[in-house]
């Protein structure tokens, strides 16, 4: 599930990722210089993802300081971006979030009442907390703990692969300045600062290499308020060759996929190839329903066909046209 067209009357919609830096976030982006720096740059780019990767192809050869800093920044300046998102939208009255989960809470509670466990595997690749907090409205489950996002007490799973604004791994050594993001930028901290010093011990946090995904994933935790950390999410390169998500997170993600049977896919356009390939491994040879909401469903089911190829399909025009008029039945 990725979606991002709920709450489009507001200054605060979740934006497409070549709207990461529009004029209308300016409240947020100011308190970062890389983006207050760069704003005409990264406006002036056609593909922001291509943007990055080359950057950051750029870094990993030459260990530019600059650049390095520049995406460091960035990465903060994300991460207030979506909590400011998520908590603008927090009770907007137009929320589709709310519907899709009451109507799933429905049917689960009405095929438990005929015998008939079933459990329901969300799988979001934004970094807003919009299905959180819908959860929290329409389920009563609280997000305290990195593992509230796994059902050991409920029928649904969270999985966050790309990461979430509220995750990050909490530094252990005092910073010098109340403000994280300014303080790493000015003083052109490092990776390996931040990984072998700031979050240390190395033995615990790092394996060897290069780059965000070495960090140990077991480490993350749900950040709290002015709690000194380092983001745990993705700036949005091509190339997203690791998850952001807790290790036994991602074997929870694996053991549910060999129960699915039914997969609804909600704005989501299959471009995530770690993500794809773990899809084709699970159903590759098995017939599975595919549900697509999305108005360009063609295009979408073209570009996962060979993910599952036996599958059966359907679609809807749109998210909201999903939930006011897709009813949960078994197929």
């Amino acid at each position: 599930m990725s979606h991002n067209t709920q709450f489009q009357d507001t200054k605060w919609r979740s934006p497409l990722v070549n709207q990461l830096f529009d004029e209308r976030f300016r409240t947020v982006y100011q308190g970062y210089p890389a983006v207050r720096n760069l704003i005409s740059t990264l406006r002036s780019q056609q593909n922001i993802e291509t943007f990055f990767q080359k950057e950051w192809e750029n870094i990993s050869v030459s260990h530019q300081v600059d650049l390095l800093r520049n995406h460091i920044n960035i990465q903060y300046y994300l991460c207030e971006l979506f909590h400011c998102i998520s908590e603008n939208n927090r009770y907007h009255e137009a929320n589709l979030y709310d519907a899709l989960f009451k109507q799933l809470k429905t049917y689960l509670d009405e095929r438990e009442s005929k015998g008939i466990n079933e459990r329901i595997v969300v799988v979001n690749f934004n970094y807003d907390t919009f299905i959180e907090q819908a959860l929290e409205r329409t389920w009563g489950l609280t997000f305290k703990n990195i593992d509230d996002y796994i059902g050991y007490d409920s029928s649904i799973d969270l999985f966050k692969p790309h990461g979430s604004c509220n995750w990050g791994w909490p530094f252990v050594r005092e910073i010098p300045s109340d403000n994280i993001p300014d303080w790493l930028y000015e003083n052109k901290t490092t990776l390996d600062q931040i990984y072998f010093d700031l979050l240390g011990p190395e033995d615990k946090m790092v394996r060897s290499g290069f780059g965000q995904n070495l960090l140990n994933k077991g480490k993350i935790q749900i950040v709290q308020n002015k709690q000194p950390f380092y983001p745990a999410l993705f700036i949005p390169y091509v190339d997203k060759d690791d998850f952001i998500m807790p290790f036994h997170h991602f074997t929870w993600l694996q053991s549910d996929l060999e129960k699915v049977t039914d997969i609804y896919i909600i704005g989501w356009k299959g471009n995530e190839a770690n993500f794809n390939g773990i899809l084709k491994k699970r159903f590759g040879d098995k017939q599975v329903n595919v549900h697509i909401a999305d108005p360009f469903h063609q295009e979408v089911q073209k570009s996962l066909i060979k993910i599952f190829p036996k599958a059966i399909w359907t679609e809807s025009a749109d998210f909201e046209n999903f939930c006011e008029k897709y009813i949960f039945q078994p197929v």
